[in-house]
């Protein structure tokens, strides 16, 4: 931790009269600086949870991450690979699947529906068509495009993930990409009724 003392001749600012203005720890401490002040490193240790993000990724931490950007490169180059179904869904059955169940029974999309559909369009860069076809199939490919760089930066750096980590793994970041899945299934059963598109 960095503490401020004043130099010779100089009297110690009132905090609150910096506070005051509503500056940030980093702007207080330039300011303070600025005026004569010289920092001096206490010896009052780091707190585990700034030790913990500015810590750097152990060996296991930089494998997994590696290992995570691989597979999310493989699901995007599998996605490359398959040609999209111009109607929109039954993408998947190029790799074996089944037919959706849900589709078969009710004649309507299921909310997993379109979603490899989305993944072949973004893979190909029709980032345009994957979101008609998908919203929230295009959303999680463009976050699986970014978890790739992201994760193998982190795998040859040796950066820890562990801050982004904690904060995808938020329940409001959750819910919000459910919710999300559930506003697009919506936006496809309108599609498939008529309704818009």
């Amino acid at each position: 931790m960095v503490d401020i003392q004043r130099g010779p001749g100089h009297s110690q600012p009132h905090r609150h009269h910096l506070s005051r203005f509503g500056l940030p720890p980093a702007a207080e401490y330039a300011y303070r600086l600025m005026n004569g002040a010289a920092p001096s490193f206490s010896s009052q240790p780091m707190t585990p949870r700034h030790s913990a993000a500015l810590a750097p990724a152990s060996p296991l931490h930089r494998l997994l991450a590696g290992l995570l950007g691989i597979a999310c490169l493989a699901l995007l180059l599998v996605a490359a690979s398959l040609t999209p179904d111009p109607h929109g869904l039954g993408t998947h059955q190029q790799l074996g699947l089944p037919p959706c169940g849900f589709y078969l029974v009710t004649h309507l999309p299921c909310a997993t529906c379109g979603m490899t559909t989305a993944f072949a369009y973004a893979a190909h860069g029709h980032l345009l068509a994957a979101v008609s076809v998908q919203p929230a199939g295009a959303t999680l490919a463009v976050l699986t495009a970014m978890t790739a760089v992201v994760a193998s930066w982190g795998a040859v750096s040796g950066a820890s993930l562990a801050p982004l980590g904690r904060w995808v793994f938020q329940p409001r970041v959750i819910l919000s990409l459910a919710a999300w899945v559930l506003v697009s299934w919506g936006y496809t059963l309108l599609t498939a009724l008529g309704i818009i598109g």
